[in-house]
């Protein structure tokens, strides 16, 4: 077997789907299946089999998988040194990304890092950032970027910090929220307490919403077509095609939306980690989270 058999085995793993690794590998799905009774004969012995739920590993077949992986990361440390005593940026950046950073915000800083540093293979997962730091902790890859609050011991960057606003249509800009509806969206926690204080406080329910969304771009277009009001980061907002105010407390508190970057100590030996977070570090100081005045003002 070789590194491309290595990777093949762990996404069908991974997957358990024969289509979806086929197209991945840019393989018919004859041409998969018959590499993997060429791999079954090298190794003599049967390393899975098909079920209604897709493919499933045999016990050899799970212990194959754990020799695959330590193989491929000892190629990848291999290739990583290799790099490194020639001063050369290479090797693979794994990296999970909330889905708002990176609609809107990543693209600007891979192109950036992709110009100077080319022959850096490059994986990005999106998802929620609760999900994503899960995966995080779980080793699934090196690199987070999440926007709320985590509990982490390991390396932080704080990327940005923007402000919360009142979000509403220019044809709702008059009018008092508490007569028309609040939308809401998916948020974690300890954001929807700060949300439900700032609320209690100007005599405003939330909490029993009649439209709720999974993210805050179907958020904003819902408020922007005139269907309520609602509360959004002003990461989405540049545009915005109505009313935007941000949000405080009663003691002058803003309510702001933090943006970090956690990564693994051991990852940033990696010359590649090292340089995507000199990258990353840079555009954000040059770049600012959309401005607004830090004095309250009414809604």
């Amino acid at each position: 077997m070789n590194e491309q058999d290595y990777q093949l085995l762990i996404d069908l793993y991974e997957t358990k789907n024969i289509t979806k690794v086929a197209d991945q590998h840019f393989l018919t799905q004859p041409a998969l299946t018959k590499r993997l009774r060429r791999i079954e004969e090298e190794l003599g012995s049967v390393l899975l089999v098909r079920s209604r739920k897709g493919v499933v590993f045999n016990s050899v077949g799970e212990s194959v998988i754990s020799y695959c992986r330590q193989m491929c990361e000892m190629n990848e440390q291999l290739r990583n040194s290799i790099n490194a005593s020639k001063g050369i940026v290479g090797g693979s950046l794994s990296i999970g990304t909330s889905i708002n950073y990176c609609r809107y915000r990543l693209p600007s800083v891979m192109r950036t890092y992709t110009k100077k540093y080319p022959m850096v293979d490059i994986s990005i997962s999106t998802g929620h950032s609760q999900t994503l730091f899960r995966q995080l902790s779980e080793g699934k890859f090196p690199i987070a970027i999440l926007r709320g609050e985590y509990p982490w011991e390991e390396g932080r960057i704080l990327l940005s910090s923007e402000p919360v606003c009142f979000v509403c249509s220019r044809e709702n800009a008059d009018r008092n929220p508490a007569e028309y509806p609040y939308i809401s969206h998916r948020t974690d926690p300890n954001e929807e307490d700060r949300l439900n204080q700032w609320a209690q406080e100007h005599g405003l329910n939330i909490q029993n919403s009649r439209m709720i969304l999974d993210d805050i771009n179907s958020c904003r277009e819902m408020a922007a077509a005139g269907l309520g009001w609602t509360t959004l980061p002003s990461i989405c907002l540049g545009d915005f095609p109505g009313k935007v105010v941000p949000l405080f407390l009663k003691n002058g508190t803003p309510l702001r939306r933090n943006t970090y970057l956690l990564y693994h100590t051991e990852s940033y030996e990696l010359l590649q980690v090292q340089k995507f977070l000199e990258t990353i570090e840079q555009y954000e100081q040059n770049t600012g989270i959309l401005a607004f005045s830090d004095v309250p003002a009414p809604f």
